[in-house]
């Protein structure tokens, strides 16, 4: 699975691990694809929230809502 087909019509993207290559998604490309309500939980915040929350998809991660 890519992650572009992980995120192409989901209602929320886990992200659980810190991988660099994560960290390098073209988040504002993908977001777009999600279905809303989205929530997109990135566990080591490796994403950019502003970007996310931006894009009117919910923002979380371990410490914080």
């Amino acid at each position: 699975m890519t992650p572009e087909s992980a995120f192409d019509g989901a209602d929320a993207v886990l992200v659980i691990t810190n991988h660099p290559e994560y960290a390098k998604l073209d988040i504002g490309r993908l977001l777009p694809t999600l279905r809303r309500p989205a929530v997109l939980y990135d566990c080591w915040r490796i994403l950019d929230e502003e970007t996310v929350r931006g894009a009117g998809v919910s923002y979380a991660g371990i410490g914080y809502a």
